[in-house]
């Protein structure tokens, strides 16, 4: 149901009220919460999304959604404005998974960089 966020200093609750949340992943200085939200069928992912969540503003801002099937995980910062962000989308015709890197520059607030990237075997 959401994300429970306290200040250990001030005590200060946050509550990010988002069903569906998958992944997050906290920025090098901790003042930036990245996470990832699904909307799911009973077989497919519908829709990803992936999030910001300034812990100095209390400000949400969406970074990217794909209504393709794709599922978005952030999974590092470079720097604190710098996130990758990786989409997988399974191809039910093949049974293989795609692979697409994502580097986000959250200054800028656009996408720097995509790329299909091939798994390992």
């Amino acid at each position: 149901n959401g994300v429970t966020i306290t200040d250990l200093d001030t005590g200060k609750i946050n509550i990010i009220d988002t069903p569906g949340i998958m992944e997050f992943i906290w920025s090098p200085d901790g003042t930036q919460l990245a996470y990832s939200v699904a909307s799911c069928g009973e077989q497919f992912v519908q829709s990803s999304s992936v999030y910001i969540w300034d812990a100095s503003t209390n400000q949400i801002q969406i970074l990217i959604t794909m209504d393709d099937g794709t599922l978005l995980r952030p999974v590092s910062w470079s720097d604190n404005s710098t996130l990758r962000i990786e989409g997988e989308k399974f191809n039910s015709i093949n049974g293989r998974t795609r692979l697409t890197i994502y580097i986000y520059d959250i200054t800028q607030d656009n996408l720097a960089f995509t790329g299909t990237a091939t798994r390992s075997p």
